[in-house]
C-alpha cells in the first residue's frame, strides 16, 4: 500500500458526487443481474417465489408460487403458514417480517388431500454503518481500499464492483489501476452476490482511488542556445531533482558549449518517481544586415530584405520573413531583430536601417511658354500614374482663376475666355494625392508674345 498522504483524495471526493451517483446506479444494476441469476433454483414442482428474502426491518416481502408442474388440481386450496401459523389462503402473500429469522411454508391441497408443499426463509436485518478507505498511488503501483463498519459479533459480507464488474467478496481488496478509479462496495450482515439470497438490505458505499501519473515531467528551458552563454533550466511539479552531473538545483543555470541531452531523475509534489529529457542544440550569435534603398517619397512602398543565417527573425511591424513591405510616411530608423534562440532573449541581434522618406513630385513645370511658338500650351510634364489623382490651376497676376483641370492630358492654351492673355507672370497650383497623402507645389511661369 502506498503511503502518500491521501488529503487530495477527500478534496476530490467532494468533486466526484455527481460521478458517484452514476457509477452506484451502475453498480446497483448489476448487483441486480446477479440476484436475479440467484434466483434461478432446482426445478421441482412447487416453489415459493419473494420478492427478497434479506430486508431491512419494517420493509415487506411478496410471496408468490410457481405450480405450474403440478398441472391440473381439481378443488385447489393455497395455506400460507408463517412460523407455524396459518397466515393466508389467496396464492399471493405479503408480509413484514417481525422478526430476524422468518419461516414460510405454502401447502396445496386438492380438498383435503395434501398436494405438494414448500418452504422458505426470510432474514430481516439493519443496513450497516460503514466507511470506506480511499487510496492514492502513483502509477503503477497497486492500491488498497477496504470497507470498515457493521456489527462485530455478526459475520458481515461485501461485494466490490467496478463498473459492471464484480470483484471478490472480501472487506477489501488489492488493485492496479491506471487511472482515478471509484470502487462501489455493498456491506451486509447476510450475503448480497450469493446464490439463494436475494438481499435488498445494504449498505453502498463508494471507495476512490487516485492515479498521479507525473512519471515523465520534461525538463523547461531553451533547446537552442548561444555557445558559451548561461542558460537556466528546471523541473516544474518537481519536490526533489537529481540531474545528471549529480547537482541538485531546481531550477539551474548552466553554460552549454556543444550541443548535449539534459536529464534527470526525481519525485513529484505527490511522492512519485519521475524522470525527463531535453536535447539541446548550440549555435553561434545571430549576425546580418539591412539592405534597401536610400530614401523614399511619401506613400511609396519600402522594400527592405535581411541578409543572415539567424534562423528567426522578426522586423519591427511583426514580419518574420526574410523580406517586409509597407508605405513610407516619414523619416524613422526600421529595425528587425534576428535571433536563433527559443525566444527574442537568447542569441539576438538588433538590426537597425534608416528610412528617408521625402515629399516628392513627380512632375517638372517651365518657366514660361509661347502660345503662338513651338510649346504652345503650358501644364505639368512627367509620367501620369493611375493611382494618383491630380488637381492643376493658374491664376493671374490678381488672384483671379483662369485656368484648372484634373486631366493632366489637359493643358492651358493662353486664352482667357477665348482672348489671347496678355503677356507677363502668372501663377500655377499642383496637387498630387496618393492614397491617404498629397503633395502641394507653387510657383510661377512667364508668357511670351
Amino acid at each position: 500500500m502506498s503511503k502518500i498522504n491521501i488529503l487530495p483524495v477527500f478534496i476530490l471526493l467532494f468533486t466526484f458526487t455527481c460521478a458517484q451517483q452514476i457509477v452506484v446506479s451502475q453498480a446497483v444494476a448489476a448487483y441486480k443481474a446477479v440476484s436475479e441469476e440467484a434466483e434461478i433454483a432446482a426445478i421441482k414442482p412447487l416453489s415459493i417465489i419473494y420478492s427478497s428474502n434479506v430486508v431491512c426491518v419494517g420493509d415487506t416481502v411478496f410471496l408468490t408460487k410457481n405450480d405450474s408442474l403440478l398441472g391440473t388440481i381439481i378443488n385447489k386450496v393455497y395455506v400460507w403458514n408463517i412460523n407455524g401459523v396459518e397466515y393466508s389462503k389467496q396464492p399471493q402473500a405479503a408480509y413484514c417480517p417481525q422478526q430476524e429469522v422468518t419461516s414460510v411454508i405454502l401447502y396445496i391441497y386438492s380438498d383435503a388431500a395434501l398436494v405438494a408443499s414448500d418452504t422458505a426463509y426470510l432474514y430481516m436485518t439493519q443496513k450497516p454503518a460503514t466507511t470506506v478507505k480511499h487510496d492514492t498511488i502513483c502509477y503503477g503501483d497497486e492500491a488498497f481500499v477496504a470497507v470498515y463498519g457493521g456489527k462485530w459479533w455478526y459475520w458481515s459480507y461485501w461485494s466490490w464492483i467496478t463498473g459492471q464488474i464484480l470483484h471478490q467478496t472480501s472487506q477489501d481488496i488489492n488493485i492496479r489501476p491506471f487511472y482515478i478509479t471509484p470502487y462501489v462496495v455493498f456491506s451486509s450482515e447476510y450475503p448480497v452476490h450469493t446464490t439463494g439470497y436475494i438481499n435488498t438490505c445494504y449498505t453502498v458505499d463508494t471507495a476512490w482511488v487516485i492515479v498521479h501519473r507525473d512519471v515523465n515531467i520534461p525538463i523547461s528551458g531553451d533547446t537552442i542556445v548561444c555557445s558559451g552563454t548561461e542558460h537556466e533550466y528546471g523541473v516544474k511539479s518537481a519536490s526533489t531533482v537529481v540531474w545528471w552531473d549529480g547537482n541538485t538545483e531546481n531550477p539551474r543555470s548552466m553554460v552549454i558549449n556543444s550541443d548535449t541531452t539534459l536529464s534527470y531523475t526525481g519525485t513529484s509534489v505527490n511522492g512519485c518517481g519521475m524522470s525527463g529529457t531535453l536535447s539541446v542544440k548550440v549555435v553561434a550569435n545571430s549576425e546580418g544586415g539591412i539592405e534597401g534603398d536610400d530614401s523614399y517619397c511619401i506613400g511609396d512602398t519600402v522594400v527592405l530584405f535581411v541578409e543572415t543565417l539567424a534562423p528567426k527573425i522578426k522586423w519591427f511591424n511583426g514580419d518574420t520573413s526574410m523580406e517586409t513591405r509597407f508605405t513610407a510616411n516619414v523619416s524613422f530608423t526600421a529595425y528587425c531583430q534576428i535571433y536563433a534562440g527559443d525566444d527574442e532573449v537568447n542569441c539576438t541581434k538588433r538590426l537597425e536601417y534608416p528610412v528617408e522618406v521625402k515629399e516628392c513630385i513627380s512632375m517638372f513645370f517651365p518657366s514660361g511658354f509661347k502660345p503662338d511658338g513651338v510649346t504652345s500650351t503650358y501644364g505639368p510634364i512627367g509620367v501620369i500614374d493611375p493611382l494618383k489623382k491630380y488637381e492643376f490651376s493658374i491664376y493671374n497676376c490678381v488672384g483671379e482663376r483662369i485656368f484648372e483641370t484634373k486631366d493632366l492630358n489637359i493643358k492651358w492654351d493662353g486664352r482667357i475666355k477665348g482672348k489671347d492673355a496678355p503677356a507677363g507672370v502668372y501663377i500655377y497650383q499642383y496637387r498630387e494625392t496618393v492614397e491617404r497623402f498629397t503633395f502641394e507645389k507653387r510657383g510661377t511661369f512667364t508668357i511670351v508674345r
